[in-house]
C-alpha cells in the first residue's frame, strides 16, 4: 500500500510503501490528512483507508482482517505469525501509553536498548564526562590528518600529534539536562576554535546539496520539509574528525571501535540493523548549512524496521555541533 498525503485540494505527496504486515511514518502535525491506496494494479488510486492526524494520536492502524475475519484462515504460518506480533505490539502500546503518557512506536517484545542511557530526572541536572581526547589548539600538518588502513589512525599516528593539543591530561565535559522527555542534553565546550575551523575548511572543498529525507518521494518531501543544503563527512576524513569521534564516543559511554570499521577481533557477533559485520552503527558527520530563511523543520529521526527482524534496531542518539554562534529564528 502507499501512504500519501492529501491536502485537501489536488495536490497530493507519496510518503511511502507500506509492505503486508509492516509500518511506514513521517513527520506531520495536527489537521493533517493521510490515505492508504494499494501501491499497484486495477485499485492503485482508490482510497481503502484514510486518516486524520488528531492531538495525542501518533500511530494510525489499517487492519483489514477487522472488516473480513475470515481471510486470516487463508494467511501462511508466516503471514499469521507477522499479524500476530503487530496485534501483541498494539496491546502494549495501549498499556504503555497509561504509564509513559506516549505511544510505544517500535515492536513488542523487543530487547532492551544495548548502549547506556543517561539519566534525565529533572532540568538543570549534570553529569561530568572525563575523556582523553583533549582539544586540539593547533591543526597538524597535512601528512599527519591522514590515516593509514581502513580501521581508523593507529596508536602511533594519535602519539604523535600530541604536541598540537592541550597540555592538560584529560578534558571534562558536562551533559546538561535541557528537557527529560525526551531527553536533551547540552555540552558545552565540546569542540575547540581550532576543530570549528578545521571542519569549517573541510566544508570549502565539499560540495553542498539539498537536504533531503529518506523513505518515500524524498525530493517531493524535502521541498517542503528541508530547505538547507549538506554534505557529509566521514571519520577517517582527518585526524581531527577521528578525535571528534572518539570524544562523542567518550559522553555516549559507546565503545568508540563501534563507530568505525572493525577490526575480526573487535565485538565480531555485534549485530546491526543497517550494516554488515565489523561496519560503523554511526554515520558520517552532516554538515548543514543555512541561509537566511532556510529550515529544517521538526521530523524524526528513526526508521521502522520489518516486522519478523530480531533487532528492531533504531536511531539511539542524535548529536548536534554548533559551529556558530549567534543565530537566529522561530520556533514554530
Amino acid at each position: 500500500m502507499d501512504l500519501v498525503w492529501d491536502s485537501g485540494t489536488k495536490n497530493t505527496a507519496l510518503i511511502g510503501h507500506a509492505l503486508p504486515f509492516s509500518s511506514v511514518g513521517t513527520a506531520t502535525f495536527p489537521g493533517h490528512k493521510f490515505y492508504f491506496t494499494p501501491h499497484s494494479g486495477e485499485e492503485h488510486g482508490l482510497i481503502k483507508h484514510r486518516f486524520d492526524v488528531i492531538v495525542g494520536e501518533s500511530i494510525y492502524v489499517h487492519d483489514p482482517y477487522l472488516e473480513r475475519p475470515d481471510d486470516v484462515n487463508f494467511l501462511s504460518f508466516e503471514e499469521f505469525d507477522k499479524y500476530t506480533t503487530l496485534k501483541r505490539t498494539l496491546q502494549f502500546t495501549q498499556t504503555y501509553r497509561s504509564f509513559a503518557g506516549r505511544e510505544w512506536l517500535s515492536r513488542f517484545p523487543r530487547d532492551p536498548p544495548k548502549h547506556y542511557m543517561w539519566e534525565a530526572n529533572h532540568f538543570g541536572q549534570e553529569h561530568t564526562v572525563v575523556t582523553k581526547e583533549t582539544h586540539f589548539t593547533s591543526v597538524p600538518p597535512a601528512e599527519m590528518l591522514k590515516k593509514k588502513d581502513q580501521f581508523g589512525f593507529t596508536s602511533e599516528q594519535i602519539q604523535q600529534i600530541q604536541s598540537y593539543r592541550s597540555p592538560e591530561p584529560s578534558l571534562n565535559l558536562t551533559l546538561k539536562t535541557l528537557s527529560c522527555a525526551p531527553r536533551v542534553f547540552e555540552i558545552q565546550n565540546f569542540l575547540s576554535p581550532t576543530e570549528i575551523n578545521h571542519v569549517l575548511h573541510l566544508a570549502t572543498g565539499l560540495e553542498l546539496a539539498i537536504s533531503t529525507v529518506s523513505g518515500g518521494d524524498a525530493r517531493q518531501e524535502s521541498k517542503q520539509t528541508r530547505t538547507s543544503t549538506n554534505s557529509w563527512v566521514s571519520r577517517e576524513h582527518s585526524i581531527i574528525v577521528d578525535s571528534i569521534y572518539r570524544r562523542a564516543a567518550n559522553v555516549l559511554n559507546i565503545d568508540e571501535a563501534l563507530m568505525r570499521h572493525r577490526k575480526p577481533d573487535e565485538f565480531p557477533d555485534y549485530p546491526s540493523k543497517l550494516h554488515p559485520k565489523r561496519q560503523s552503527i554511526a554515520e558520517p558527520l552532516q554538515l548543514v548549512h543555512y541561509d537566511v530563511g532556510q529550515q529544517y523543520t521538526a521530523h524524526h529521526d528513526f526508521g521502522y524496521s520489518p516486522t519478523d527482524s530480531p533487532y528492531q534496531g533504531a536511531r539511539f542518539a542524535t548529536l548536534l555541533l554548533y559551529l556558530n554562534e549567534g543565530m537566529e529564528g522561530k520556533i514554530r
